[in-house]
């Protein structure tokens, strides 16, 4: 049935017809059905966080285990890594490989490195354990439609792991893309950015330096070079990471140093000995972050959403100012004294504004100094 309005325009009459809601739902019935596949890949992949072993507040060090391999005889060779010679597991001054140099009782060596990786489920395994639904579902409660109950009694969606097969309207595909690309923004986050660090070793007068560049009205391309320049002049650290939001990722530079920190009795045939504990201390650079856009209702009413985000953070900078070894004999302990500067946190800073984070002393009040190592930080987006 079609239905005429009459309107009046310029003393002529005519007539528009609007068809009714129930011939518009009868139109829409008789659509052929399409069948489509969506990736769905970040929906139902764990998210890797890629974090730094060991916390800030300690050095950094990694697991070095020994495991007995087979024993030394006489010039002979014992397990992974060297061995051989009876006598003694003994590890150099400055190992530059583990294992023994002139003794039984050697063996392999396991290393636990030096980065954690952690996951967080995927949408699809945290539907599955809470709700017991399956993406699909949700599919099917946000879009209503008639025309997902099929009247030739098949499913009209399939899921095939990573994908999704869909049998619907060319209206309602349009739909579902938008509702997943939504969905997948919401859930995962959409953005990557870059951030770049510079950690510099500052007096009274570079502290005042630094604040005119970043206060100034100079490009932020400008001030990069100026903060690079004063970081260069000053022996600082300078790093860049390429992140994705809302996943923790970290850069390092340094060295790992192996040291003894204990050990223990190792008999073997017809000879007694010690067994060194071996650990691995990192010395160098750490900058670890995860990046979170704030939510729109946590923003300023006079602020754009996109101005500001969050920022998870820790970073440390561990040197070797001396070190103390008993040479004489196996098995003794290693004693080093660290240096080590460190700040972890998190804050709201403005993207694509150089924003100081941090800030210490670089001496204890036993040796003082006016010298401070600050951290600034640059975050910018990049477009996808």
């Amino acid at each position: 049935m079609v239905r005429f309005f009459g309107l009046l325009v310029a003393g002529m009459l005519s007539f528009t017809p609007q068809t009714s809601a129930q011939e518009v739902a009868a139109a829409e019935a008789i659509q052929p059905l399409v069948v489509k596949f969506y990736d769905i890949t970040p929906l139902v992949t764990p998210r890797q966080h890629h974090r730094f072993n060991a916390g800030s507040s300690q050095v950094t060090g990694v697991d070095v285990g020994l495991i007995g391999g087979g024993q030394g005889g006489f010039g002979g060779g014992g397990g992974q890594m060297g061995g051989g010679g009876g006598g003694f597991f003994n590890v150099p001054a400055e190992p530059v490989q583990l294992g023994g140099l002139g003794g039984g009782a050697s063996g392999s060596v396991f290393v636990r490195g030096s980065v954690d990786e952690s996951e967080e489920p995927s949408l699809k395994s945290y539907l599955a354990n809470t709700d017991g639904l399956s993406i699909g579902d949700l599919i099917k409660d946000a879009i209503a439609n008639e025309s997902w109950e099929s009247e030739d009694g098949y499913d009209l969606i399939h899921d095939l792991g990573n994908s999704l097969m869909i049998r619907q309207t060319e209206k309602v595909h349009a739909e579902i893309a938008e509702f997943l690309k939504e969905l997948t923004s919401s859930v995962v986050g959409g953005q990557t950015y870059r951030l770049e660090a510079w950690w510099i070793p500052v007096d009274m007068a570079d502290r005042g330096n630094i604040e005119q560049m970043i206060t100034g009205a100079s490009e932020v391309e400008e001030v990069r070079q100026q903060l690079t320049t004063l970081q260069e002049a000053k022996s600082g650290h300078h790093g860049t990471l390429i992140c994705r939001e809302r996943l923790t990722n970290h850069v390092a530079s340094g060295n790992h140093v192996p040291v003894i920190s204990g050990s223990v009795p190792v008999v073997g045939q017809g000879a007694t000995g010690d067994q060194p504990i071996v650990r691995t201390l990192f010395l160098g650079l750490m900058l670890e972050a995860k990046v979170q856009t704030v939510p729109e209702y946590a923003v300023a009413k006079d602020a754009k959403p996109s101005e500001k985000v969050d920022i998870t953070f820790r970073t440390f900078v561990t040197s070797r100012d001396d070190k103390g070894q008993d040479t004489a004999n196996a098995g003794k302990i290693d004693r080093y004294s660290l240096a080590k500067d460190a700040a972890e946190g998190t804050c709201r800073i403005h993207v694509g504004h150089p924003t100081p984070v941090s800030s210490l002393s670089k001496r204890t009040s036993e040796n003082s100094s006016s010298t401070e190592l600050q951290l600034i930080m640059l975050l910018t987006r990049i477009d996808e």
